[in-house]
């Protein structure tokens, strides 16, 4: 039996929210890389342009060094405007997967995509709670996310 164009369309629409989904772990390690980047770039900052260090008087001796040191605090500071944006998009990426499965009506499913998606957990160690098997498991969150893509929340 062949699949209709809607059918098709569903299935793609909610391929496209599990590949969403599939990221968040991948988002949140970037997330913690950059906040790092951007601690390590505050403290490189701050240790440039601390006017108590005796660099930063050396630096200042003549009108060319003078020039120089704001060059270089400017790319700080345009580096840390571009890695916060980076940052904040991430952040929404993020929050779009949580919304996604907030969305999902059937609670017990909702806490499954949870603790899979945004903690890690397997679909071995959920399915072993809820005594089903992977696909099964795998099968019924998929099902929720087609509700989803329908707006079908009520059933």
């Amino acid at each position: 039996m062949s699949k209709t164009d809607y059918e098709e369309y569903l299935d793609v629409q909610v391929d496209a929210l599990i590949k969403k989904l599939e990221m968040f772990k991948i988002y949140e390690r970037k997330f913690k890389s950059l906040d790092g980047i951007l601690k390590d770039l505050e403290v490189r900052k701050k240790e440039f342009s601390d006017p108590k260090s005796p660099s930063f008087e050396q630096r200042l001796d003549s009108k060319k060094n003078k020039d120089i040191t704001n060059d270089v605090l400017v790319k700080f500071i345009s580096k840390e405007k571009v890695l916060e944006d980076d940052k904040n998009l991430i952040l929404g990426k993020m929050r779009e997967v949580e919304t996604i499965i907030d969305l999902i009506p059937n609670d017990d499913i909702r806490l499954y995509m949870k603790r899979h998606y945004i903690n890690g957990e397997s679909f071995e160690k959920l399915s072993g709670e809820k005594f089903c098997s992977r696909m099964k498991m795998y099968y019924a969150m998929k099902k929720e996310l087609k509700k989803l893509v329908m707006g079908d929340l009520n059933k």
